[in-house]
């Protein structure tokens, strides 16, 4: 293995992120470039918070453990998805000119 892929490959980059060294020369897959120069800024600068920000820092991994009890108390609630707007729907709403027919 050459090019980016081996000299970042240390700080957990996800292949799918990475490039060609052939993209970046040839000019071939420039989107995959960027999206690979983003990804390494992204996984260095979690390694090293004093380097500067290209785009968005990975978000942190927050797991939550709930006990059976919390569990079951949201298998009582209806969600919105389900009706639960009190009788709002789209009834008499028109956008643009009625069809004449």
């Amino acid at each position: 293995s050459s090019g980016i892929n081996a000299e970042y490959g240390h700080l957990g980059i996800p292949k799918s992120e990475l490039f060609q060294t052939v993209d970046l020369y040839e000019g071939t897959n420039m989107t995959q470039v960027l999206w690979g120069l983003t990804a390494v800024a992204r996984y260095a600068r979690r390694a090293n918070k004093d380097l500067p920000a290209l785009g968005p820092d990975l978000a942190a991994k927050n797991e939550r453990h709930f006990d059976e009890e919390t569990l079951n108390k949201g298998q009582s609630i209806v969600g919105l998805q389900a009706g639960g707007f009190k009788g709002a729907n789209q009834e008499g709403m028109t956008f643009g000119r009625p069809r004449a027919l």
